[in-house]
């Protein structure tokens, strides 16, 4: 194979380097035209025809780099393959990144940069490594033809918005979107089932019922041009969507690539290889980390509460045993007498529950008898008060003891995150206590 370095733009740069190929391997001319038009990224000398004469290869077009993966089993061997196709914009403009896990044949590809797509797959022969190539190419030359975007509403794109609505005889369905219309566009490439190349009449009435279009391509599709698939579109009617501009520009193309002309470079699986992109990206100045803000000492630590597996933190202090017995008492008190508000309940259990566990880690049992804890914050709140609170004198003693707990909170444990959580619980305590309509 050629230098990978030596890639002409122009057809009198093919027509140089098929002289040379002609020289170097003993073919015909018109091999040695094939050949050149393949190195410089096309199926073949009458395709670089057509597109440069047409001013396809303008200073303005892109090379963009198709990098797949292999590894097989046996015998055991490994490898890359990469190829390249001009297109007329960068390759980010015809299409996004989060596009490409709509497109059936772009799923597991991601950009590297700007002018290179990599699959993240890595399949078992260096045939479906290349096979995985061309149909990314396919879909690209598809996309940049027809002007469609892969659809992420799949549903949207059939007959009322139902995917059970699919034209008879489905098969290898995808779906697109026009973005410059906002209107959704069928594909279908089904196995040809007759020479006579014209839609079946079943077809034709299911376009009829839907009130849609449906038309049919000379090109070779995206699926499986070596099948011998036929390539349909269909779209409603009701937006006067025309179809016809599509189908015209898919039977201007080239026949759709495929592993039998393949013209990229295989290699070894290491070092990868680098775009122009890829390379300039690499060298591109990294940005400055972001300033880190002054830390101070850790203000929490972990632990495991009981019967519960996960890591949890608590502050890192000790509450004096004192404050934690009027906690406690506070809490149970507002929780008597509110038990029937359950937006009240449901907050400050949370709150009681893990200064429980804090306590517990705070004092061991030599400081802390099991008859005292289990005083604390649980045992006491027998008492039931009324059903409804009973008047506005009620209420404010109730606010000043969730008040008094927060203050107590906030004296003996340092702001961190888990005194901050137990905080908005109490303050969400506090709001639904307030909305108790008397």
């Amino acid at each position: 194979m050629p230098n990978e370095a030596i890639r002409p733009t122009t057809l009198t740069g093919i027509k140089t380097l098929a002289k040379e190929l002609k020289v170097r391997n003993g073919i015909r001319h018109s091999a040695a035209l094939d050949k050149a038009a393949q190195v410089a990224g096309y199926q073949n000398f009458a395709h670089a025809h057509r597109q440069l004469s047409a001013g396809a290869m303008t200073p303005g077009s892109h090379t963009i780099y198709i990098t797949t993966y292999w590894r097989s089993r046996m015998p055991a061997d490994a490898g890359q393959e990469t190829v390249s196709i001009q297109l007329p914009v960068p390759l980010d403009q015809l299409i996004r990144p989060h596009q490409m896990r709509h497109a059936r044949y772009l799923r597991g590809f991601h950009f590297t940069a700007s002018d290179h797509v990599v699959d993240e797959l890595t399949t078992r022969s260096q045939s479906d490594a290349r096979r995985r190539a061309c149909a990314a190419i396919r879909t690209l030359t598809f996309m940049q033809a027809t002007g469609l975007k892969p659809s992420s509403g799949h549903s949207r794109a059939y007959p009322r918005g139902s995917a059970r609505n699919a034209m008879p005889g489905h098969d290898h369905s995808s779906e697109w979107f026009d973005p410059k219309v906002k209107v959704y566009v069928l594909v279908d490439e089904p196995y040809r089932r007759g020479n006579d190349g014209r839609i079946s009449e079943e077809r034709l009435a299911w376009a009829a019922h839907f009130g849609w279009n449906i038309v049919k391509s000379s090109w070779g599709g995206v699926y499986n041009p070596e099948g011998k698939c036929e390539l349909y579109l269909a779209a409603d009617k009701a937006g006067g969507y025309d179809l016809a501009p599509i189908v015209e520009a898919l039977d201007a193309l080239p026949p759709p690539f495929v592993e039998e002309h393949w013209t990229g470079v295989s290699s070894l699986m290491r070092p990868r290889f680098q775009s122009p992109g890829d390379k300039i990206k690499a060298a591109a100045p990294k940005p400055p980390p972001k300033p880190r803000g002054k830390t101070g000492p850790r203000v929490t630590v972990g632990y495991h509460a009981m019967f519960d597996s996960r890591a949890r933190r608590r502050p890192d202090a000790r509450m004096p045993m004192e404050a934690h017995t009027e906690v406690g008492y506070l809490i149970k008190k507002v929780l008597a007498e509110c038990w029937a508000r359950a937006g009240v309940v449901k907050r400050l259990e949370r709150v009681r529950t893990d200064l429980d566990d804090w306590v517990q880690r705070e004092y061991g049992p030599g400081e802390l008898p099991d008859a005292k804890f289990f005083d604390l914050y649980y045992r006491g709140d027998e008492h039931r008060g009324p059903r409804v609170p009973p008047g506005v004198a009620w209420k404010k003693t109730q606010l000043e003891h969730l008040q008094r707990v927060q203050s107590i909170l906030k004296q003996h444990y340092p702001d961190c995150p888990p005194r901050r959580t137990l905080i908005a619980s109490s303050d969400y305590a506090i709001k639904s206590l307030k909305a108790w309509a008397a």
